[in-house]
C-alpha cells in the first residue's frame, strides 16, 4: 500500500467515526429531551412502550429480561418505530423512501397501513429492490420500486 493510499484510508475512517459520532450525539439528545421523567425504580417497566413487533421480549426472572431485536440495523428499527408512531404525517399523501436498503422496512409498513395514497421505495441496489419486490408480492401490497 503507498502512503498516498494509508493517508486516503486514514482520512476515510476518521470521517466514519466522525459521522458515527454525530449518530450517536442524535441519539443521545433525543433520550435527554425526556430526562424529565420519573426513574425511580417502581415506575420503570421495559413493557411502557409499543415495540410493533419489533422487539422480543422474555421475562428471564422477577427483574430480569431479555431483549432481542430482529433487524439488527438500528438505523432501520428507529426509522420503522417513527413512522409508526406518526401514521397520521403520511395520510393521503404520496411518499417517497430513498435508499430503503434490503427490507424497506419502514416504508413498506407505511404502505401496509394503508395510510398513504401512494408509495415509492427505492434503492441504488438492483438486488435490494428484488429483494423488497419479493417482500411486496408476498405481503400483497401495491407499491413502486425503482432501482438507480
Amino acid at each position: 500500500m503507498t502512503g498516498a493510499n494509508t493517508a486516503s484510508s486514514e482520512r476515510e475512517g476518521e470521517r466514519r467515526g466522525t459521522v458515527a459520532r454525530r449518530r450517536w450525539r442524535i441519539l443521545a439528545e433525543a433520550l435527554q429531551r425526556s430526562s424529565n421523567r420519573d426513574a425511580s425504580p417502581d415506575s420503570v417497566s421495559t413493557r411502557k412502550f409499543q415495540s410493533f413487533g419489533l422487539l422480543l421480549f422474555e421475562e428471564l426472572g422477577q427483574e430480569f429480561y431479555s431483549v432481542r431485536c430482529i433487524n439488527s440495523d438500528l438505523k432501520v428499527i428507529i426509522l420503522t418505530y417513527y413512522c409508526l408512531s406518526n401514521l397520521k404525517i403520511f395520510s393521503g399523501k404520496s411518499v417517497l423512501e430513498l435508499g430503503g436498503g434490503m427490507t424497506s422496512l419502514a416504508g413498506m409498513l407505511v404502505a401496509a397501513s394503508g395510510v398513504a395514497s401512494r408509495m415509492v421505495l427505492t434503492d441504488g441496489n438492483a438486488l435490494s429492490v428484488s429483494n423488497v419486490k419479493v417482500s411486496l408480492q408476498k405481503n400483497n401490497l401495491s407499491v413502486e420500486t425503482f432501482a438507480r
